[in-house]
């Protein structure tokens, strides 16, 4: 484990709202290509449908000239620490237990208790389902 440098770059929320714009007439991937054309080496780090970084990228770069790769480097901790998960590597048997987890939730009451909440909180009209629609 490490520590990362987070780039000291503020929100420019104008640009940013002209880049979520762009998202939606043009599409993520062409978002991400805009990203691709000045800094290639983070753009081949995300996935187009992450636009939320590929937009950060493009804001870091306009108000740096410089990659977000490059500003938020992967440095040593100064601290010691133990990580502990109970994750071994094997995707198959995480997502076996997510879903495991999942259906748990669902037969011990996780509909009713989202419906009391949704009341609660004035938001009574909605309808919940677990048949996926």
């Amino acid at each position: 484990m490490g520590n990362f440098t987070i780039p000291e770059v503020k929100a420019d929320w104008g640009y940013r709202d002209e880049l979520e714009k762009f998202r939606l007439e043009q599409g993520n991937e062409a978002l991400w290509e805009k990203l691709n054309a000045v800094d290639p080496a983070y753009a081949s780090e995300l996935d187009p449908r992450n636009y939320r970084y590929v937009i950060r990228g493009l804001e870091i770069w306009k108000a740096t000239g410089q990659s977000k790769k490059v500003l938020g480097q992967k440095t040593e901790s100064p601290y010691d620490f133990l990580r502990i998960t109970p994750y071994d590597g094997d995707r198959e048997k995480l997502y076996e237990t997510i879903n495991e987890r999942v259906e748990e939730m669902f037969r011990t009451g996780l509909l009713e208790e989202v419906s009391a909440l949704l009341k609660k909180y004035e938001y009574g009209n909605m309808i919940l389902s677990s048949s996926g629609n």
